[in-house]
């Protein structure tokens, strides 16, 4: 059921009271509403209804409705109502000379609330294409080669694989298949020393598959830890 919201104005002819007039906008919020039925879904979108009721007799209404949205779509209703009152008589619901009175404040204290009892949905889009990038070791070491491990889930196959972050430090490298989400491995550089080295890296990859469709990673960061410094031969020294 998609979120909204409408405004109706009823306005009767004085001049003739068998016809009444409507004049009703709506808007919901979503990014696939079906506002029409139609199986089109919209973006936050706004109707405008403008309506028509004939009432020959108490008994029966006839109603005519033009919807228009904004994206151009619109739609023409024709419905036929049955306002049968328990407790009037048969004869008066049939006369056109009481149409007057039902519609009156004090004839139609009785009558239901009018609303719209057709829902609005608003549809979800089902995902077709999901990736997931799983986490390294924590402890990786200088030179070690690390195998990436991706989870990629498509309904039209994987046309490419974009890997984002430090792709070039990293020695990015793949498989038999560069399409294929598996062999895919990394050497770890050196640790660095130098000023504001940090040795941590950032990787990530966006999945596009034969649709055209793209859908991004999660980033991993790749840590180095620190190496050990042996001291050399001559920082050694034996003491008595």
């Amino acid at each position: 059921m998609a979120r909204g919201y409408d405004l109706t104005a009823r306005m009767r002819m004085p001049f003739y009271q068998h016809f009444n007039t409507s004049v009703s906008v709506e808007q919901y919020f979503g990014d696939r509403v079906d506002l029409f039925n139609s199986g089109t879904g919209y973006h936050n979108p706004v109707a405008l209804s403008l309506g028509l009721n004939y009432t020959p007799v108490p008994l029966v209404t006839v109603t005519a409705q033009h919807k228009q949205g904004e994206s151009g779509e619109n739609q023409n209703n024709l419905g036929l109502n049955l306002n049968y009152r328990f407790g009037v008589p048969l004869k008066k619901q049939l006369s056109a000379g009481e149409v007057v009175e039902s519609q009156s404040l004090r004839g139609s204290r009785y009558d239901n609330p009018q609303r719209n009892n057709l829902p609005t949905l608003e549809y979800r889009q089902r995902k077709t294409l999901t990736v997931f990038l799983a986490t390294p070791p924590w402890d990786l070491k200088p030179g070690e080669t690390v195998p990436l491990k991706l989870q990629i889930r498509s309904r039209y196959g994987i046309r490419q694989l974009i890997w984002q972050g430090d792709t070039q430090i990293l020695s990015l490298t793949p498989g038999a298949q560069a399409n294929s989400e598996e062999g895919w491995t990394l050497i770890m550089p050196d640790w660095q020393n130098g000023e504001g080295a940090s040795n941590h890296w950032r990787l990530s990859v966006v999945v596009e598959d034969n649709q055209g469709q793209r859908v991004s990673s999660n980033e991993i960061t790749l840590t180095l830890v620190e190496p050990f410094d042996a001291l050399s031969n001559d920082e050694l020294r034996w003491e008595p």
